[in-house]
């Protein structure tokens, strides 16, 4: 299932704890709009990819937009997800005034994101998809008898920040690869 997905979506961070309103529906399965910002490729399960929004009191100009696919085989339970932040200017400048303030950036904001699943073993590696600069970071996680792999990639090109991840108890599972590696900025 292919999808493309506006530019006039706006995302903080899929694991931000902003307070505002939710409001959750379904991608259509024939989205195909010409001011898309990305491609994606998620799993073929037969289960609905759900939409969240939530603005933030704080950045009014902004709202948190995920598309998350969750769901259980008989190899155990997984998360597809991807989220987009339209950077603010302020972001921007902070990013620019730290050295390696990309680099950093995406460090803080994946490892936070895998801090929620109680990811250990975090390991990174810089990415570069087409001419933009990423990172990804894979951990493993243990948590109430439960364990699997969390691999999360986050890119910004320069306006936007995208991040692409999947939690799944099957290391193995050949989804996992297939849908990051699927993932275009256009």
């Amino acid at each position: 299932m292919k999808y493309l997905i506006p530019t006039t979506f706006i995302f903080l961070f899929f694991f931000s704890s902003c307070n505002g309103n939710v409001q959750n529906k379904t991608i259509d399965k024939g989205i195909n709009q010409s001011s898309a910002s990305f491609i994606i490729d998620f799993p073929n399960t037969g289960i609905e990819i759900v939409k969240s929004e939530k603005v933030n009191p704080e950045f009014p100009d902004s709202k948190v937009v995920n598309w998350v696919l969750e769901g259980k085989n008989k190899d155990g339970e997984y998360m597809y997800f991807v989220a987009q932040d339209i950077l603010s200017s302020s972001l921007k400048e902070d990013i620019k005034l730290v050295d390696d303030g990309l680099d950093q950036f995406l460090r803080s904001v994946l490892g936070g994101g895998v801090s929620n699943y109680r990811g250990q073993n975090l390991l990174y590696h810089p990415l570069l998809l087409d001419r933009y600069h990423g990172l990804e970071v894979n951990a493993d996680f243990f948590y109430q008898k439960q364990k699997g792999i969390i691999t999360y990639r986050g890119y910004c090109d320069g306006h936007n920040l995208f991040i692409v991840g999947v939690v799944n108890q099957n290391r193995e599972d050949p989804n996992i690869k297939k849908f990051l590696n699927s993932f275009e900025i256009i």
